[in-house]
């Protein structure tokens, strides 16, 4: 790809830019979660409830363990995005080779300690007897493909921001295809379905991250990878950490205490636990088209702080904000409605499963719009430096609500809703604090008082 063909994000029409930016990001999230998505609906077509109950249980386990690392891609996001707006090309270079380096070697990691440690990760979330064993070998398959989940986000997070969405889409795209695909026939060959499932899934990460390194050594510009030169500066990754540290934490806060959710749902037994994989796959499908603008938000507001453009950096802010809060609220309130037949998609022979899905989605997806606030204000925070003021926002709302409520609340009334509305009330809390600690950076940011990357 030649730099001419990447969208400069200072320059030009505003608002159609970022909408031709992120449509990509939405279609390229969708088919990434149509991986765990398509796993689900071929078990609950070829396998038993257990068996999609063995995928489902791993999902609070992955989300700690993945989710807090692939936070760290949000401070590659941050600071490259300043760098590309001031034109400082030596840095866009260290970043790019840091970023890659850093996200192989704890991927590497992960792996190796995912193959001793899946059985006490399980334990933790009282795995019920019947999913133990096929949830043990879906989560230690899951892991080995660590290095190459990293490497797929911070490479694909290198370049979204240089202003290339549409490359990631198609990797994702290749390897959705091959997942589908090794679905149908693993499945059809292999008697372990769950392992059938893990292996395809793994397979379509590798590829993707193998699309994404290809990319990197081919594209033109300040951000090509040159694999003979490549070099791992301190100071680059101690700037990554600063700003994706926070962001990590903050991702794996929303873990922690799910893990506890996690548990008190298998307690209800695989139906609670289908049902409640099935509606938070839904909702994480739908929980894309606000990420996706949420992400734009950041790298254009970085990008455009980068290179002095206080106008675009307010018409972004306003326009996403706009956008965010009309997606979020149409598909939370439009999903509900139609929940039933939504997951009978997923889980077509299991009516009691269906009904604690929709226990679910009324409690969280009735209020998307919530969420796609406080995603917005959190992708605002990053952009102009603060990670660190999201993340207390989210010590106090997430980690510490969500405990406070599952050790001293629901034991009062240990109920399936009381269970969901702990999701409800958390992220009312969040926004009210987001509001306010965004008020306090605006102002900062209006006397041009900004942190320094």
């Amino acid at each position: 790809m030649t730099l001419a063909k990447r969208a400069n994000l200072t320059t030009g029409p505003l608002y159609s830019a970022i909408v031709k930016f992120t449509i990509p990001l939405i279609i390229a999230s969708l088919v990434q979660l149509l991986f765990n998505a398509v796993d689900i609906a071929v078990l609950g077509h070829m396998a038993d409830t257990n068996a999609v109950a063995s995928v489902g249980v791993t999902s609070a386990v992955t989300g700690l363990l993945i989710n807090a690392f692939i936070g760290f891609s949000t401070g590659t996001n941050i600071i490259l995005a300043r760098f590309l707006g001031a034109k400082d090309q030596e840095n866009v270079r260290k970043t790019v080779d840091t970023s890659v380096i850093a996200a192989g070697s704890i991927g590497l990691l992960l792996a190796l300690l995912g193959l001793f440690i899946s059985p006490a990760l399980l334990r933790l979330v009282d795995c019920p007897a019947e999913c133990r064993e096929g949830a043990i070998l879906y989560l230690r398959i899951y892991l080995l493909g660590t290095p190459a989940i990293l490497v797929y986000n911070f490479g694909s997070a290198v370049i979204r921001v240089s202003g290339d969405t549409k490359r990631p889409l198609y990797y994702i795209i290749s390897s959705g295809l091959l997942n589908v695909i090794l679905n149908f026939l693993l499945c059809l060959i292999l008697p372990q379905k769950v392992a059938a499932v893990a292996i395809a899934t793994f397979s379509s990460q590798v590829l993707s991250a193998l699309l994404v390194i290809i990319h990197l050594i081919r594209m033109e510009g300040p951000c090509r990878m040159n694999l003979r030169h490549m070099v791992f500066d301190l100071m680059t990754l101690r700037r990554i950490v600063r700003f994706g540290f926070p962001t990590a934490i903050t991702n794996s806060l929303y873990s922690v205490p799910n893990l506890m959710i996690q548990s008190a749902i298998n307690s209800f037994g695989p139906a609670a636990i289908t049902g409640n994989t099935s509606a938070a796959n839904l909702e994480g499908m739908l929980g894309c088209f606000h990420n996706g603008f949420s992400v734009a938000c950041m790298t254009f507001v970085g990008q455009n702080l980068g290179a002095q453009r206080q106008d675009r950096v307010n018409k972004t802010i306003l326009f996403c904000l706009l956008i965010n809060v009309l997606i979020g609220s149409g598909l939370g309130v439009g999903s509900t409605v139609f929940g039933e037949p939504l997951l009978r998609l997923y889980i077509p022979n299991d009516p009691a499963a269906v009904a604690y899905g929709m226990v679910r989605m009324k409690h969280i997806s009735l209020f998307l719009g919530v969420g796609a606030l406080n995603a917005l204000l959190a992708s605002c925070m990053n952009a102009f430096g603060y990670p660190i003021s999201q993340t207390i926002c989210g010590l106090i709302s997430i980690l510490g609500l969500r405990i406070i409520w599952m050790t001293i609340l629901y034991p009062l009334r240990p109920s399936i809703d009381m269970l969901y509305f702990c999701y409800t009330v958390s992220w009312c809390l969040q926004l009210i604090l987001l509001t306010g600690a965004f008020c306090i950076v605006w102002r900062k940011y209006k006397k041009g008082t900004l942190h320094e990357i």
